[in-house]
């Protein structure tokens, strides 16, 4: 649980990082933003995987 924890944390910082470069430089925000998606999903790959009992809602399952 610990490395999942870690893992977490730096997909977070990472993501923290891609949204102040949003708003430093938006002239590419189309990249930055498919960017910070990605990061999202990892993050929720992560929570999903470090817990089975929780599960998306339906509003995630679509995305």
């Amino acid at each position: 649980m610990e490395v999942l924890y870690h893992q977490t944390n730096q997909i977070i910082q990472e993501t923290s990082a891609l949204f102040q470069k949003l708003e430093n430089d938006p002239s590419n925000h189309e990249a930055v933003e498919s960017s910070i998606q990605s990061k999202i999903n990892a993050i929720n790959a992560y929570k999903y995987a470090g817990n089975p009992k929780i599960q998306p809602r339906d509003t995630e399952r679509r995305a």
